[in-house]
């Protein structure tokens, strides 16, 4: 369905209603319309007295949703809508501000929410008269469309519930060390089954890739729909309870694996039993309600922490799209935007844009021999022949005040097809390596930084 979106001209007269404040405020709009997250927080945080009311409103709504504030995006996008500041036509409303609304709504399981805005926008589609019928005909069967997938969902999903017990004895549990792997890994319960967590901030949802695991906890699953995850198929399933240190959350969906790897493959298998180490994937609809988290590998443990650490980072350096994680950092003092992804054991991926506009400032590089990536999963479907990609022996790379020097930590593509697919595209991917580079690091969900302590 086409978006209806304002022109640069048109957009700039509905600006010109401000006062003092409309050249602050231009700047900020053509912030936003770009999505360059950092960009808009750092010119809102230098600017904001400037700023008029509207604006500052059409910036909650936008950057709350990516730095981690949902309900106060939902409530921002929601006075967008209804009292109309800018005294845009309705159609202009629903495409800047209804469907990003909407969208929201349906990450954040806020169903009667979904449904109370979709009717409020339809009745005003249908009571107002405008230009373009074909638009307005597709915004409400858009609108009519969503109201039935909010009450689906409402029906088939609980909200997940999260209660933080104060001064629990479990705010410091322990990681489970493996030598051979970065990855962050700890027992806790599920459905008051004893089960080991993977800290998955690559992973968008809950996942349980052993069918054995969801009949140890006892999970319910819905065997009627296959849901494919990337190339993964799966089932849908509730997890009753699930503790994460202090917090306990209650009706989490999970999404079960059932696929079949071929067992005569040796590659397969060994990405299988790998899998099959963790038994549940801890994705970021539950990372990123932890608030704060900090990693001390000196004692191996996982910290839940009320305090501010003391920390010399103060900005803003991560952003959450599409239940994402991603990390603002430098890459040879350039600025470099990485999907960080704490499942993958891999260090830092240069896509082919970043590396293009910066070669000249590349240490050499050495041709790496081929190997077969797996994303999601196993099976032969997931599997992903990588041939032309290259390794830099030595890179610098900075986040926040901290700078590393990455050794054979680092691959590179020349060329678009060799892309890592879910690095971002003038940046790439940062795994778990990092965590060989330091002792002790901190989530920090609340003010959305990540540190190296």
């Amino acid at each position: 369905m086409k978006i209806i979106k304002l022109t640069g001209t048109l957009f700039l007269l509905f600006l010109y209603n401000a006062t003092y404040s409309v050249n602050f405020d231009q700047k900020l709009a053509e912030l936003l319309t770009s999505k360059d997250w950092f960009g808009i927080e750092q010119y809102y945080q230098d600017h904001k007295d400037s700023i008029s009311a509207n604006m500052r409103l059409w910036y909650m709504a936008e950057t709350s949703k990516v730095f981690n504030r949902p309900k106060v995006s939902i409530s921002a996008y929601k006075e967008l809508i209804t009292e109309n500041p800018f005294g845009w036509d309705t159609l202009s409303l629903i495409g800047y501000f209804g469907v990003p609304l909407l969208q929201l709504c349906g990450d954040e399981f806020e169903f009667q929410k979904g449904v109370d805005a979709s009717k409020n926008m339809l009745s005003m589609i249908q009571n107002e008269s405008v230009s373009d019928e074909n638009l307005r005909q597709g915004y409400i069967q858009y609108l009519e469309n969503a109201i039935l997938a909010f009450k689906k969902g409402a029906k088939d999903y609980s909200k997940t519930d999260v209660t933080k017990i104060k001064k629990s004895r479990k705010s410091e549990i322990n990681l489970i060390l493996n030598k051979n792997s970065n990855d962050i890994i700890f027992r806790s319960l599920c459905n008051d089954k004893p089960v080991k967590f993977l800290f998955d901030t690559g992973a968008g949802v809950c996942f349980i890739w052993n069918k054995n695991t969801a009949k140890k906890i006892g999970l319910k699953v819905n065997n009627n729909d296959t849901i494919l995850l990337g190339q993964t198929k799966t089932v849908s399933g509730i997890i009753d309870s699930l503790e994460v240190g202090p917090y306990q959350f209650k009706n989490v969906p999970v999404f079960v694996s059932i696929d079949e790897i071929d067992k005569n493959d040796p590659k397969q298998v060994k990405c299988d039993s790998i899998l099959s180490s963790v038994d549940i994937v801890l994705g970021m609809p539950i990372l990123k309600r932890l608030e704060r988290v900090q990693l001390d590998f000196n004692k191996h443990t996982m910290i839940f922490s009320d305090e501010i650490i003391n920390n010399t980072d103060r900005d803003k350096n991560m952003y959450i799209e599409k239940n994402g994680l991603f990390l603002d950092m430098k890459v040879l003092d350039n600025s470099f935007c990485a999907f960080f992804d704490t499942g993958f054991s891999g260090g830092l991926v240069v896509n082919s844009a970043f590396y293009n506009t910066t070669k000249d400032l590349f240490p050499s590089l050495d041709k790496m021999d081929p190997f077969t990536n797996y994303s999601g999963g196993c099976s032969a479907s997931n599997a992903k022949v990588i041939d032309n990609v290259w390794q830099c022996n030595d890179i610098r790379i900075s986040i926040g005040n901290q700078t590393i020097d990455l050794i054979k930590n680092c691959r590179v593509s020349k060329e678009e097809k060799d892309d890592a697919p879910n690095g971002t595209k003038n940046g790439g991917v940062l795994g778990n390596h990092i965590l060989k580079y330091g002792k002790k690091f901190l989530f920090d969900f609340q003010e959305m930084r990540f540190s190296i302590l």
